[in-house]
């Protein structure tokens, strides 16, 4: 039996465009970490 999430996220657009803000703002300090900042949001939200 595979795992289903009980809820469904749903993010703002301003939350959407906060996140890709500061993906934008990670990458021009260090490639790469844009996608680390996004893979560590998208693992807490999945936790909460």
């Amino acid at each position: 039996m595979q795992n289903k999430p009980a809820y469904t996220t749903i993010l703002s657009i301003r939350a959407e465009k906060e996140i890709i803000a500061s993906f934008d703002w990670y990458e021009d300090q260090q490639k790469g970490l844009g996608n680390r900042f996004v893979e560590k949001v998208l693992r807490i939200i999945a936790n909460i």
